[in-house]
């Protein structure tokens, strides 16, 4: 795989700029030393639509890149119009994605299910990071290529469990939407209340979503080691006197993290009373905490789910802590 003519096509969707701009020259930066190599090192050739030079309409050529190429990394920085008008598209024909952002940036809520790469391309261990996360994310998605899920996917999946003869599928489409919608609500007022809280906390709450939203970058070994002290600090959390909402709203978070995988929708329900506990009135930290109840109770009351929980040290500790959690601010 020595030959240029032997890679893949990656296509990069990504805010370009005007040349000389501080947008161009991020891109530049970026392409160059973390995506082009990463997606070299899986047997890609990654290009951007400025580095396309055959002769025709160019937003032609762009769109059949973004549908026709094995592969798309998509940076989300700036929140560029044209990149996610290019997302969406790739998100439609669920076909091989990974998302990038510049570290600090906020995620929109409607990608923000998507598991995204943060870097800064000023910080050579980031950069390396990012690098390594790309890899690992292309790796996994060629192992399991029926696993692409986007939020147009799960819409349609949504869709069909609404329709479907099951009542269990019928009730976890109802957990699902009213999840969906309380997410609408809480982004409506997140960023008028994110002016008026501390800019401490807010570079804190990003540090935690970094971390909760990447879990795969952890190795095993170390992710162990990031379990035991999330349950320490949690227990801490829960047992020391007036812990404040800010200190719930980590457990929140953290405890929630566990459940990604295996039960999405416990890990976003959770991930909104986090956010509730940060930004919300006491009466929306109650509305929101009730759907958590209800989305626990609902989890645990399906015979597969509560067998997979019971049988996993770590997911049962986390339920048994969120559980508890949750009703003592009942």
């Amino acid at each position: 795989m020595t030959q240029a003519t032997e890679l893949r096509s990656c296509f990069v969707i990504a805010p370009i700029g005007e040349e000389g701009s501080d947008t161009r020259n991020r891109s530049d930066k970026v392409l160059k030393h973390i995506i082009r190599p990463a997606a070299q090192s899986c047997g890609y050739k990654a290009e951007r639509a400025d580095e396309i030079d055959k002769p025709g309409l160019i937003t032609s050529q762009v769109i059949n890149r973004v549908v026709q190429d094995e592969l798309v990394i998509a940076d989300l920085t700036e929140m560029n119009p044209n990149v996610f008008y290019e997302l969406a598209i790739r998100h439609a024909i669920r076909k091989p994605l990974v998302q990038i952002i510049q570290k600090g940036e906020r995620i929109p809520f409607d990608v923000a299910g998507t598991r995204t790469i943060s870097v800064d391309h000023t910080d050579l261990d980031s950069a390396a990071n990012a690098r390594d996360n790309i890899q690992k994310q292309i790796k996994e998605l060629e192992s399991n290529p029926d696993d692409i899920e986007t939020p147009i996917s799960v819409s349609i999946d949504l869709n069909s469990l609404k329709q479907s003869e099951n009542p269990e599928d019928r009730n976890l489409a109802e957990v699902l939407s009213e999840i969906s919608d309380l997410r609408i609500s809480i982004e409506k007022i997140g960023e008028q209340a994110e002016k008026s809280v501390n800019p401490e906390i807010i570079n804190s709450i990003r540090q935690i979503r970094d971390v909760v939203d990447q879990p795969s970058l952890f190795s095993s070994r170390r992710q162990k080691y990031y379990e035991r002290n999330i349950f320490e600090s949690m227990s801490y959390i829960r047992h020391s006197e007036g812990g404040d909402r800010f200190e719930r709203a980590i457990a929140y978070a953290m405890l929630g993290s566990f459940f990604r995988d295996l039960a999405p929708w416990v890990y976003e329900v959770s991930m909104e009373v986090y956010r509730q506990q940060i930004m919300g009135t006491e009466s929306k930290i109650k509305q929101a905490e009730n759907a958590f109840r209800r989305v626990i109770r609902t989890t645990v009351e399906s015979p597969a789910m509560r067998d997979l929980i019971e049988n996993d040290k770590r997911l049962f500790m986390a339920y048994r802590m969120l559980r508890e959690l949750s009703y003592e601010m009942a």
